[in-house]
């Protein structure tokens, strides 16, 4: 009936093995619940910036390695696959149809051929990442997130998915709990914007430091863009 058995490693929480019958077992759906939404669906839509991390954090682990579902591994997750991410959102990446013979691309494939070593091909994802910022190329960037996709990862608009909410963020301090909607956020830079032009630069620091503490970072653009992420 099977063709191939792979016996994964232990599931952990907080160092202790995940069972029932300790309490402190979790599924996907425990693991990325926002509250009030108890439909597995609606809490994906609702929340992809988790679920996406949540995918992250499996595979960026050797399937027979132990998984330790500690709070400071899934924040370290977030912010690593946030990076990811911001590259995409620093450098629009080119549309890629990947060739397996380019450097990166053996090193990504001969990493899953490997015993399937997702981790050695999350590292180069990382190292696309980092030569996409250094030299600004959107090829490295196109690349990278080609590859990405056949993990199931960086498919997201960046845009979109910076601004998604997270509890698993900050340092492994949780995210400042706000109410912030993405209209009244667009109204608060739009205000600060006003303030830059009217050269009322103390109102337009105060607006920036009003959206700091509700967890929303702003990034001026050249042109006058402001773009922003909850952070």
């Amino acid at each position: 009936m099977a063709n191939v058995w792979m016996h994964c490693g232990p599931l952990m929480v907080n160092a202790d093995k995940m069972s029932k019958s300790l309490g402190n077992f979790l599924n996907i759906r425990q693991t990325i619940a926002l509250p009030g939404v108890t439909d597995s669906d609606a809490a994906y839509q609702a929340n992809p910036r988790e679920a996406e991390m949540l995918r992250f954090f499996i595979v960026r682990n050797h399937y027979r390695s132990t998984q330790n579902f500690a709070a400071d591994n899934l924040f370290d997750a977030q912010q690593a696959i946030d990076r990811l991410y911001q590259t995409l959102a620093n450098v629009v990446p080119d549309e890629v149809i990947v060739d397996w013979s380019a450097p990166a691309a053996q090193r990504f494939a001969e990493a899953m051929d490997d015993d399937f070593n997702t981790a050695g091909a999350i590292a180069v994802l990382f190292e696309l990442s980092s030569l996409a910022n250094r030299e600004h190329c959107s090829a490295s960037a196109g690349l990278m997130r080609a590859l990405g996709g056949v993990l199931g990862l960086l498919q997201s608009d960046p845009a979109v998915y910076l601004r998604s909410p997270s509890r698993y963020l900050r340092d492994a301090r949780p995210t400042v709990d706000n109410n912030l909607g993405d209209d009244e956020i667009q109204a608060l830079i739009d205000q600060r914007s006003q303030a830059k032009a009217d050269r009322d630069f103390a109102l337009a620091d105060r607006l920036r430091d009003q959206l700091n503490e509700q967890g929303i970072e702003l990034e001026d653009k050249a042109g006058g863009v402001t773009q922003w992420r909850r952070a």
